[in-house]
Protein backbone atom coordinates (compact mmCIF):
# COMPACT_ATOMS: atom_id res chain seq x y z
CA UNK A 1 0.00 0.00 0.00
CA UNK A 2 1.63 3.30 -0.73
CA UNK A 3 1.84 6.32 1.41
CA UNK A 4 2.75 9.66 1.55
CA UNK A 5 4.28 12.43 4.64
CA UNK A 6 5.64 15.54 4.38
CA UNK A 7 9.48 16.41 4.36
CA UNK A 8 11.32 19.83 4.93
CA UNK A 9 14.34 18.76 2.64
CA UNK A 10 17.21 21.24 4.37
CA UNK A 11 19.87 20.06 1.67
CA UNK A 12 21.92 22.23 -0.12
CA UNK A 13 20.22 25.13 2.14
CA UNK A 14 22.24 28.40 2.33
CA UNK A 15 19.65 30.33 4.09
CA UNK A 16 16.87 30.33 6.75
CA UNK A 17 14.50 27.76 4.56
CA UNK A 18 14.05 24.54 3.32
CA UNK A 19 12.24 23.08 0.53
CA UNK A 20 9.04 20.68 1.22
CA UNK A 21 8.50 17.83 -0.33
CA UNK A 22 5.67 15.06 0.02
CA UNK A 23 7.58 11.23 0.55
CA UNK A 24 5.90 8.84 -1.61
CA UNK A 25 6.48 5.01 -0.34
CA UNK A 26 5.64 1.83 -2.36
CA UNK A 27 6.77 -1.44 -2.05
CA UNK A 28 9.68 -0.31 0.02
CA UNK A 29 10.96 2.30 -2.10
CA UNK A 30 10.46 5.96 -1.66
CA UNK A 31 10.20 8.97 -4.34
CA UNK A 32 10.55 12.99 -3.33
CA UNK A 33 7.85 15.03 -4.85
CA UNK A 34 8.79 18.98 -4.65
CA UNK A 35 5.70 20.66 -3.71
CA UNK A 36 7.31 24.04 -4.75
CA UNK A 37 7.21 25.87 -1.27
CA UNK A 38 9.85 27.00 0.83
CA UNK A 39 9.32 26.87 5.03
CA UNK A 40 11.70 28.38 7.98
CA UNK A 41 14.02 25.69 9.39
CA UNK A 42 13.43 26.72 12.70
CA UNK A 43 9.73 26.61 12.37
CA UNK A 44 9.26 23.09 10.96
CA UNK A 45 7.56 20.62 13.27
CA UNK A 46 9.12 17.38 12.32
CA UNK A 47 7.29 15.47 14.40
CA UNK A 48 3.88 16.56 13.27
CA UNK A 49 5.12 17.22 10.38
CA UNK A 50 3.93 21.05 9.62
CA UNK A 51 4.87 24.36 9.63
CA UNK A 52 3.92 26.22 13.06
CA UNK A 53 3.77 29.69 14.32
CA UNK A 54 0.77 32.19 13.25
CA UNK A 55 2.73 34.06 10.47
CA UNK A 56 2.91 30.46 8.49
CA UNK A 57 -0.67 29.69 9.07
CA UNK A 58 -1.72 30.59 5.59
CA UNK A 59 1.63 28.70 4.07
CA UNK A 60 0.54 25.57 6.51
CA UNK A 61 -2.66 25.73 4.91
CA UNK A 62 -1.46 25.65 1.37
CA UNK A 63 0.63 22.86 1.95
CA UNK A 64 -1.84 20.63 3.70
CA UNK A 65 -3.79 21.74 0.67
CA UNK A 66 -1.58 20.49 -2.06
CA UNK A 67 -0.65 17.05 0.45
CA UNK A 68 -4.79 16.44 0.02
CA UNK A 69 -4.27 16.88 -3.86
CA UNK A 70 -1.36 14.25 -4.28
CA UNK A 71 -3.08 11.98 -1.59
CA UNK A 72 -6.84 12.05 -3.61
CA UNK A 73 -5.04 10.88 -6.53
CA UNK A 74 -3.02 8.30 -4.93
CA UNK A 75 -6.30 6.93 -3.72
CA UNK A 76 -7.74 7.19 -7.05
CA UNK A 77 -4.68 5.42 -8.99
CA UNK A 78 -4.85 2.23 -6.23
CA UNK A 79 -8.24 2.49 -6.04
CA UNK A 80 -8.39 2.03 -10.27
CA UNK A 81 -5.72 -0.92 -9.76
CA UNK A 82 -2.10 -0.21 -10.42
CA UNK A 83 0.11 -3.06 -11.38
CA UNK A 84 1.74 -4.99 -8.45
CA UNK A 85 5.47 -4.48 -9.40
CA UNK A 86 4.82 -0.20 -10.01
CA UNK A 87 7.34 1.70 -8.09
CA UNK A 88 7.02 5.14 -5.93
CA UNK A 89 8.89 6.81 -8.94
CA UNK A 90 6.34 5.59 -11.34
CA UNK A 91 3.68 6.34 -9.12
CA UNK A 92 4.53 9.87 -8.80
CA UNK A 93 5.39 10.56 -12.28
CA UNK A 94 1.44 9.39 -12.86
CA UNK A 95 0.27 11.52 -10.11
CA UNK A 96 2.96 14.60 -11.43
CA UNK A 97 0.63 14.16 -14.68
CA UNK A 98 -2.57 13.96 -13.15
CA UNK A 99 -1.89 17.44 -11.78
CA UNK A 100 -0.32 18.73 -14.93
CA UNK A 101 -3.82 17.68 -16.77
CA UNK A 102 -5.88 19.61 -13.55
CA UNK A 103 -3.54 22.77 -14.02
CA UNK A 104 -4.20 23.08 -17.64
CA UNK A 105 -7.94 22.46 -17.38
CA UNK A 106 -8.13 25.54 -14.69
CA UNK A 107 -6.16 27.79 -16.72
CA UNK A 108 -7.92 26.96 -19.79
CA UNK A 109 -11.57 26.17 -18.96
CA UNK A 110 -14.29 26.06 -21.39
CA UNK A 111 -16.27 29.57 -22.17
CA UNK A 112 -19.52 29.14 -20.74
CA UNK A 113 -22.29 30.42 -22.80
CA UNK A 114 -24.17 33.37 -21.18
CA UNK A 115 -27.59 32.49 -20.23
CA UNK A 116 -30.74 33.26 -21.87
CA UNK A 117 -31.61 36.18 -19.87
CA UNK A 118 -27.83 37.94 -20.17
CA UNK A 119 -28.38 37.48 -23.81
CA UNK A 120 -31.98 39.36 -23.41
CA UNK A 121 -30.21 42.27 -21.29
CA UNK A 122 -26.99 42.67 -24.42
CA UNK A 123 -29.41 42.48 -27.25
CA UNK A 124 -31.70 45.58 -25.30
CA UNK A 125 -28.39 47.85 -24.57
CA UNK A 126 -27.56 47.28 -28.40
CA UNK A 127 -31.09 48.50 -29.57
CA UNK A 128 -30.92 51.96 -31.34
CA UNK A 129 -33.11 54.12 -29.92
CA UNK A 130 -34.78 54.57 -26.33
CA UNK A 131 -38.24 53.40 -27.40
CA UNK A 132 -37.34 50.42 -28.84
CA UNK A 133 -35.00 49.57 -25.71
CA UNK A 134 -38.23 49.93 -24.09
CA UNK A 135 -40.60 47.46 -26.02
CA UNK A 136 -37.95 45.06 -25.64
CA UNK A 137 -37.73 46.17 -21.39
CA UNK A 138 -41.29 45.47 -21.11
CA UNK A 139 -40.94 41.61 -22.46
CA UNK A 140 -37.69 41.26 -20.52
CA UNK A 141 -39.53 41.86 -17.48
CA UNK A 142 -43.04 39.90 -18.27
CA UNK A 143 -40.52 36.80 -18.54
CA UNK A 144 -38.64 37.79 -15.40
CA UNK A 145 -41.90 37.21 -13.55
CA UNK A 146 -42.89 34.43 -15.26
CA UNK A 147 -39.56 32.08 -14.96
CA UNK A 148 -39.26 30.13 -12.24
CA UNK A 149 -35.65 30.66 -12.01
CA UNK A 150 -34.82 33.17 -14.71
CA UNK A 151 -30.91 33.50 -13.91
CA UNK A 152 -30.53 30.15 -14.68
CA UNK A 153 -32.99 30.78 -17.76
CA UNK A 154 -31.01 29.11 -21.12
CA UNK A 155 -31.75 29.28 -24.77
CA UNK A 156 -32.30 25.25 -24.57
CA UNK A 157 -35.02 25.72 -22.14
CA UNK A 158 -37.61 27.74 -23.90
CA UNK A 159 -39.36 24.79 -26.26
CA UNK A 160 -42.86 25.05 -26.92
CA UNK A 161 -43.91 24.04 -24.71
CA UNK A 162 -42.19 27.11 -22.50
CA UNK A 163 -43.90 29.39 -24.81
CA UNK A 164 -47.30 28.03 -25.06
CA UNK A 165 -47.04 28.18 -21.20
CA UNK A 166 -45.81 31.93 -21.32
CA UNK A 167 -48.62 32.65 -23.52
CA UNK A 168 -51.13 31.82 -21.44
CA UNK A 169 -49.09 33.63 -18.68
CA UNK A 170 -49.69 36.65 -20.39
CA UNK A 171 -53.90 36.01 -21.39
CA UNK A 172 -54.33 36.71 -17.95
CA UNK A 173 -53.98 40.06 -18.06
CA UNK A 174 -53.80 40.42 -22.36
CA UNK A 175 -56.73 39.93 -24.17
CA UNK A 176 -55.35 41.35 -27.53
CA UNK A 177 -53.28 38.61 -29.77
CA UNK A 178 -51.32 41.16 -31.25
CA UNK A 179 -50.44 42.56 -28.26
CA UNK A 180 -49.20 39.21 -26.89
CA UNK A 181 -47.34 38.98 -30.60
CA UNK A 182 -45.03 41.80 -29.93
CA UNK A 183 -43.56 39.61 -26.83
CA UNK A 184 -42.98 37.00 -28.89
CA UNK A 185 -41.49 38.59 -31.71
CA UNK A 186 -39.36 40.23 -29.19
CA UNK A 187 -38.33 36.76 -28.11
CA UNK A 188 -38.14 35.72 -31.35
CA UNK A 189 -35.29 38.08 -32.19
CA UNK A 190 -32.92 37.28 -29.28
CA UNK A 191 -33.38 34.18 -30.56
CA UNK A 192 -32.26 34.83 -33.66
CA UNK A 193 -29.42 37.42 -32.37
CA UNK A 194 -28.18 34.40 -30.39
CA UNK A 195 -28.08 32.14 -33.45
CA UNK A 196 -26.26 34.66 -35.57
CA UNK A 197 -23.63 35.29 -32.63
CA UNK A 198 -23.26 31.49 -32.26
CA UNK A 199 -24.90 31.64 -28.58
CA UNK A 200 -26.83 28.52 -29.53
CA UNK A 201 -28.65 26.12 -32.35
CA UNK A 202 -32.32 26.03 -30.63
CA UNK A 203 -35.07 28.22 -32.58
CA UNK A 204 -37.95 27.18 -31.00
CA UNK A 205 -40.01 29.31 -33.43
CA UNK A 206 -40.24 26.73 -36.02
CA UNK A 207 -43.27 24.89 -34.55
CA UNK A 208 -44.62 27.47 -32.67
CA UNK A 209 -47.04 30.15 -34.40
CA UNK A 210 -46.93 33.61 -33.40
CA UNK A 211 -50.58 35.00 -33.42
CA UNK A 212 -52.23 37.90 -34.65
CA UNK A 213 -55.72 39.03 -35.16
CA UNK A 214 -56.46 41.53 -38.06
CA UNK A 215 -57.68 44.94 -37.03
CA UNK A 216 -59.07 48.09 -38.02
CA UNK A 217 -55.95 50.58 -39.87
CA UNK A 218 -54.95 53.18 -37.27
CA UNK A 219 -52.41 56.27 -37.82
CA UNK A 220 -49.24 56.13 -36.78
CA UNK A 221 -49.84 58.70 -33.80
CA UNK A 222 -52.87 56.43 -32.41
CA UNK A 223 -51.05 53.39 -32.56
CA UNK A 224 -48.04 54.85 -31.07
CA UNK A 225 -44.36 54.95 -32.33
CA UNK A 226 -42.94 52.49 -29.93
CA UNK A 227 -45.04 50.20 -31.36
CA UNK A 228 -44.01 50.59 -35.03
CA UNK A 229 -40.38 51.16 -33.75
CA UNK A 230 -40.33 47.66 -31.99
CA UNK A 231 -42.40 46.20 -35.56
CA UNK A 232 -39.41 47.60 -37.61
CA UNK A 233 -36.88 45.93 -35.36
CA UNK A 234 -38.43 42.52 -36.02
CA UNK A 235 -38.28 42.90 -39.54
CA UNK A 236 -34.56 43.17 -39.51
CA UNK A 237 -34.09 40.45 -36.66
CA UNK A 238 -36.72 38.50 -35.83
CA UNK A 239 -37.67 37.40 -39.51
CA UNK A 240 -34.05 36.28 -40.31
CA UNK A 241 -34.80 32.66 -39.04
CA UNK A 242 -38.75 31.81 -40.02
Amino acid sequence: MATTKLYLDTRGSAGENGSVKVVISHNRKSAYMNLGLKAPIAKWDAQHLCVTGSENRSLQLLISKKKCEIDQILFQLMNDGVPSGITALQLRDMINERLNSAAVTVENPVPQKPSFMESFRKFIDSRPTAGTKAIYADTYKKVLKFAVNPGSLTFEDIDVNWLREFDSYLSLTMKSENSKSIHFRNLRAVFNAAITDEITEAYPFRRFKIKSQETEKRSLKDSGNAHQAATMDDRTDADAYP
